[in-house]
This record gives structure tokens, C-alpha cells and sequence, in this order.
């Protein structure tokens, strides 16, 4: 039974997840003239951006020659800010030829801190949500609880983007986890120190010394491909090295991927410190802290987006956003990704049917769980697209509410009007 002094709120969007697609869809809505809250389980927002330690932007430009936008609004907004701090934000070609931006973990939970303190959002941090009520298919509030207690939330209208579609899953919304119950391998991020930062590390010498040392008899180790990403400060670099087959979202699975990828980590180390040239003295400076995952459950939407669309960079009247990464699939334990491209590298566009659940009219979806076929999530994931589809989401939930009916020339009206690039 529910005590009679039980904190209650009242909001008119509620915003579950604060990582890229989550902190865009709370700006969105507030812009928008929404009364919204942003609600994060961490003590920082970011997702993957911060809390798996993925200290770099993808999907904010095309591959094609020259490279074509594809993110603006709240995205542009967060880059700008960094800038602003004195960080040095310049795209820049990978050795894959994938256009990335890197960022500071420590600046970006900042700078979003910032943004948020201005948008008149309001946020609260280490509050996790653990159920949803719902009456004839619509979600009427959700139950939050911190190191107080509980509380509850209600609103018209609900966006998840918690990466692993978990509001929509609690209210009992129709997702699908993965492709026949397989999804694509989830990472642990590494950072290591200790290493020559004018030093070339190139990718072939990373594969040789890995397997080197998995001939050796040094392990646990899964996949031998790697790059070394330097940091932009110090004498780190990134490496997203051990792999791990999630088979689900459960504490039992979620232990044994941290255990067993902490362990790949230390033995990552020792093998780069015994056989790759310049990494004598390399140590583990930080890992994560949560494994990387790049696919779990998807809300069943209006829209399916399918990847023979996608890859002719179809671009519907009802877009609300541009995705143009490549489809990168992490489908092999001990492999890295095998990547498709948009056709001449353009980008596609992401109907806004995508983002709407199909049987929750007051339920939208933003970042990687909105409604698309495997190898399109390989695209949309990452952190660039993100920022867009969660700045859709955010503005459609403030201008539709909890109806099932909605106005895209309107929704895609406001996103212009708020900078970002729907078509």
C-alpha cells in the first residue's frame, strides 16, 4: 500500500534515460513548451558517452566526399557548449574513414549539466525506475525509487530512451530482443595509460600482437582486431577490445558480462604490454564503467525500418532524422564489426512511425530502441543519431500529448524552428 506522504510528481513529458537520445529528447520537449523532467539511474548523464567510456560522437556527418550534416538542434548544441569550455571538437577522418568527433568524458557530464540548468528541464539523477502503471494501453505514471525510497511520476505522455526499451518493457509494450534472440556483442571500453602518444599504433601490429599472445596461452581474450584511439589529453588511449555474446538484461546475465570482461581487460593489458612495441609500460588506467551495448530489446512502432530501404538512402516525407553512419555489425565473439555502407555513403531518412509505439499512444522511442531492422540499428545507435531521433521524439511527445493521432508537418515544423534537420 502507497503511504499518504509518498513524493508524487506530475510532468507533462517525462523523459526516461539521459544518454545522448534521452538529454536531446528532454530539450526537445521543453523547447517545444512542454513541462518536462529527464529522469537517469546515474549520477551523470551521457550514456554510453560517459558511463561506457565511448569518448567520441559518431553519426554527425555522412561518409560521402565532402561530408554531408546530418545532426543538428541539440546535438550541435552539446558540441558548441564543449567548444565553448575550450574543448577542440574538429571531425576527423578514422582509419575506417568514419567521420568522428572526440570529446572528454568529464567535460561532456559537464557541459550537459549546463545545458540542462538552462532549458528549464528538470532532472533528477540516481533514480531508478523499477514500474510502470497502465490503464486501457496508456501509461499513466511510472514508479521511481532512490536511496530515499519511492516516488512516483505521471504525465501525458512518456519517452523511453533508456537504450534497452526498459519503461516500455515494464508496461508490458510489445519489443523484440535482438533477431532470433540474438543481438550484437556488447564491449567493454578500455582505457590505457602508460603509452607513447606520438607513437603510431597501427591496427595490423594491435591484431599481430593479440594473437601472439592468445598463442602464447594468455587469456581470457576474444577478439584480436583493435585500434588505438588516443586520447586527446595525457598518454591514454581507448580500445573497445573485449567482447561479450549478451544473451539477456536480467542481474545474472549483466554480472557475468562484467566479471567476464574484467577479466578479458587484464589480460588485454598483459598481452599489449608483452607484444605490442610502445605499450612496454602500458597499465589499466579505467574501464566502462558499464559494459558497451549495442543492441537488446526494440519497441514494436508503426513504422518497421528495413535495411534494403536504408541502404538506397531513402528519404520519406514523414523523416525526422538523418542517419548516414555505416551499418556496423558486431555478430562474431571474436571478431570486430563488418560494415555495409549507405549507397555513394549518403544517408537515409528515419520516419517518424519509427519512434511511435504501435499500441501505447502516449509511448515514444528515441535512440537505439527505436523500430528498425538489425543491420539499420548497426547505423542509427550511435550517439550522433541519437541526439536526433531523441530530439524527435521529445518534440513530437510536447505537440501530440497522449493522443494516438499526430501532425508530422508540425513536428517537423518545430524541429527546424529549433535547429535540428528532419529531412
Amino acid at each position: 500500500m502507497r503511504s499518504e506522504t509518498e513524493r508524487r510528481y506530475q510532468y507533462d513529458v517525462v523523459v526516461v534515460g539521459g544518454g545522448a537520445a534521452g538529454f536531446a529528447a528532454a530539450l526537445g520537449a521543453s523547447a517545444a513548451g512542454a513541462k518536462t523532467l529527464l529522469i537517469e539511474r546515474n549520477p551523470y548523464l551521457g550514456g554510453i558517452g560517459t558511463h561506457s567510456g565511448m569518448a567520441c560522437f559518431c553519426g554527425f556527418y555522412s561518409n560521402s566526399t565532402p561530408p554531408v550534416p546530418l545532426v543538428g538542434g541539440v546535438g550541435r548544441m552539446v558540441v558548441e557548449r564543449l567548444e565553448a569550455l575550450g574543448e577542440v571538437m574538429e571531425p576527423y577522418r578514422s582509419a575506417f574513414s568514419h567521420i568522428l568527433i572526440d570529446f572528454d568524458i568529464e567535460m561532456l557530464k559537464y557541459a550537459l549539466d549546463c545545458l540542462i540548468e538552462k532549458s528549464g528541464v528538470t532532472m533528477l539523477l540516481e533514480s531508478h525506475m523499477i514500474s510502470a502503471e497502465v490503464n486501457d494501453r496508456v501509461i499513466t505514471n511510472i514508479t521511481c525509487a532512490d536511496d530515499e525510497g519511492l516516488f512516483t511520476v505521471s504525465a501525458h505522455v512518456f519517452v523511453d530512451a533508456t537504450g534497452d526499451a526498459n519503461l516500455a518493457h515494464l508496461a508490458g509494450v510489445e519489443t523484440v530482443f535482438g533477431e532470433d534472440g540474438k543481438v550484437q556483442m556488447a564491449s567493454l571500453v578500455l582505457w590505457i595509460g602508460g603509452i607513447d602518444r606520438n607513437a603510431e599504433y597501427k591496427q595490423e601490429e594491435l591484431e599481430t600482437a593479440i594473437i601472439k599472445a592468445k598463442e602464447a596461452g594468455i587469456g581470457p581474450l576474444t577478439k584480436s582486431k583493435a585500434i588505438a584511439w588516443i586520447a586527446t589529453k595525457g598518454d591514454r588511449a581507448r580500445f573497445a577490445l573485449p567482447n561479450y555474446a549478451l544473451k539477456g538484461l536480467d542481474a545474472e546475465n549483466l554480472t557475468h558480462a562484467a566479471c567476464d570482461t574484467r577479466k578479458q581487460a587484464q589480460a588485454y593489458v598483459n598481452a599489449l604490454r608483452t607484444y605490442m612495441p610502445g605499450m612496454e609500460n602500458c597499465y589499466l588506467a579505467q574501464s566502462g564503467p558499464r559494459i558497451g551495448i549495442r543492441e537488446s530489446r526494440r519497441v514494436v512502432c508503426q513504422k518497421l525500418l528495413r535495411n534494403e530501404d536504408a541502404m538506397k538512402g531513402v528519404k520519406p516525407q514523414d523523416s525526422i532524422a538523418r542517419s548516414g553512419w555505416p551499418f556496423e555489425i558486431h555478430d562474431r565473439l571474436d571478431m570486430a564489426s563488418s560494415d555495409g555502407h549507405v549507397e555513394d555513403h549518403s544517408y537515409f531518412g528515419i520516419p517518424l512511425g519509427c519512434l511511435k509505439a504501435v499500441d501505447t499512444p502516449n509511448l515514444w522511442c528515441a535512440g537505439r530502441n527505436i523500430y528498425v531492422d538489425r543491420q539499420t540499428l548497426g547505423s542509427v545507435r550511435v550517439m550522433g543519431t541519437g541526439f536526433a531521433t531523441g530530439q524527435a521524439a521529445g518534440v513530437a511527445a510536447a505537440l501530440t500529448g497522449s493522443s494516438a493521432d499526430y501532425d508530422i508537418e508540425a513536428i517537423q515544423k518545430e524541429l527546424l524552428r529549433q535547429g535540428a534537420i528532419p529531412l
